[in-house]
């Protein structure tokens, strides 16, 4: 029941306020029901919060350092709770109970926020050394390469051999592995709508790197197109560093959305 009312907050959309308030209302009065004339039941629920508190200070993340409020005032809820079962209070210790559930529930929300940042900020990296790669070509000016492969003396468009570590074959397999990933990962629900942006942006690479896996094949195309293959592959490429460094912006804006959390080993707040 209470990863229920969790789900339920977590996806909770403004165009749905009324909706989404009846069904917490519902879904609390029972749980608070059940607890309070059930006190076995929430003995073991605030022993499950106190251990689930406890793991959080155990575990190889010092949340401290991002949630320590959090963590301060649900171990005070959850202290209080304890007092309350035992006086025989059991609605007053289920309050207690709750409000510790919310706090943690919170702690949570950044863990999982702060390695979601951390995950993208990897394939920030992978992306641009998959471009300092590639540069062999993206050295050279969108106005030279055309001039090199299109404006040449014979009227033809001309293929660029291009091979090596820096090939653009390669550039393209390095750049469908990072969309790949990104496809694959869950970003938690505050995240959701930048996730649409990464995804937007590795799209956007992608079509950048097929359109420059084109240049060894320029000389099956007339010279518009192969001109337009160029133009699009430098525009496409350019689109997504844009919005690559939008999305960076926001891992550097004040709040627990914007952390990435390392391990115990790391002092201060790594930002991306």
């Amino acid at each position: 029941m209470t990863d229920k009312i969790a789900e339920v907050e977590t996806k909770y959309q403004t165009n749905q306020y009324e909706e989404t308030a009846k069904e917490l209302r519902d879904m609390e009065a029972r749980l608070e029901e059940l607890l309070v004339n059930t006190p076995a039941v929430l003995e073991r629920a605030v022993a499950e919060q106190t251990a689930r508190r406890q793991a959080y200070l155990d575990g190889p993340i010092d949340l401290r350092i991002y949630a320590g409020q959090q963590l301060d005032e649900s171990e005070k809820e959850l202290s209080y709770a304890k007092m309350d079962f035992g006086k025989g209070q059991y609605r007053q210790s289920y309050t207690n109970l709750r409000q510790a559930m919310r706090l943690l529930d919170e702690v949570q929300g950044i863990l999982e926020t702060s390695q979601y940042n951390a995950q993208v900020a990897q394939m920030f990296d992978d992306f641009t050394q998959a471009q300092d790669n590639f540069r062999s070509i993206l050295s050279i000016s969108e106005t030279a390469l055309v001039d090199l492969a299109v404006n040449n003396p014979d009227g033809k468009a001309m293929a660029l051999a291009v091979s090596g570590d820096t090939g653009p074959g390669l550039f393209r397999d390095a750049v469908e592995k990072i969309y790949t990933q990104a496809k694959a990962l869950k970003p938690p629900p505050s995240k959701a709508t930048t996730h649409d942006q990464v995804l937007q942006l590795f799209l956007m690479a992608r079509r950048a790197a097929m359109n420059f896996e084109k240049l060894t094949i320029l000389d099956q195309f007339d010279k518009k197109t192969a001109r337009e293959i160029i133009e699009q592959g430098f525009d496409q490429l350019k689109a997504a560093r844009r919005q690559q460094q939008e999305i960076e912006k926001t891992f550097r804006e004040p709040g627990v959305d914007s952390m990435i959390v390392r391990t115990r080993k790391a002092i201060g707040v790594q930002l991306y």
